[in-house]
Order: structure tokens, then C-alpha cells, then sequence
């Protein structure tokens, strides 16, 4: 995926950075559609175009995502669920 996304942005497939596992995280992640499409469901969009779709979309609404960065969002975060957060117990396997 990350290449689809390097080439949506024009950018060489070396300015990827590979990351290892990560524990708990599924390595493969897929669905059978079989059921969907028989009730007459089908995809709006391939994956390469819904990648480029979501791209442009985080390129062109940049002020939405710098907020999420910078902080702002975490307040937010911090204020809605910070109660429950603080409760919440760590899952262990």
C-alpha cells in the first residue's frame, strides 16, 4: 500500500521505509465479498484509485490533518474521553 501511495505522490518507491511486524497486528487483512455481491453490491472504486482519492483528499485538506498533529485534536481527545481513558484497563495476552 505504501507504494500505491509513494507513486500517488510521485515519489520514488526508496522513500518508503520498510517497518517490521508489529505484534497484534493482523498480517494480511481481506474479506470475502462473496455475500455482498451477491446482494448486488459492488466496489465504487479500485484500490489504486480510492489510494490516489484519499492522497488528494489529505493534500487538499491539509489545514484539517495539521490539526490532528499539532495537538489540538488530543485536547479534544483529552476532553471527551479522558475520563474513560483513565479507567480503561491494558489488555495483556
Amino acid at each position: 500500500m505504501s507504494y500505491t501511495a509513494l507513486h500517488s505522490l510521485a515519489r520514488k518507491r526508496e522513500n518508503g521505509l520498510p517497518v517490521g511486524h508489529r505484534p497484534g497486528h493482523d498480517r494480511r487483512y481481506s474479506i470475502d465479498s462473496a455475500k455482498l455481491r451477491a446482494l448486488g453490491w459492488s466496489p465504487e472504486h479500485d484500490f489504486a484509485s480510492a489510494i490516489e482519492k484519499t492522497v488528494a483528499w489529505y493534500r487538499d485538506n491539509r489545514p484539517w490533518w495539521e490539526k490532528v498533529k499539532s495537538g489540538h485534536y488530543q485536547e479534544y481527545y483529552q476532553r471527551m474521553y479522558g475520563r474513560r481513558l483513565s479507567q480503561a484497563r491494558r489488555y495483556e495476552e
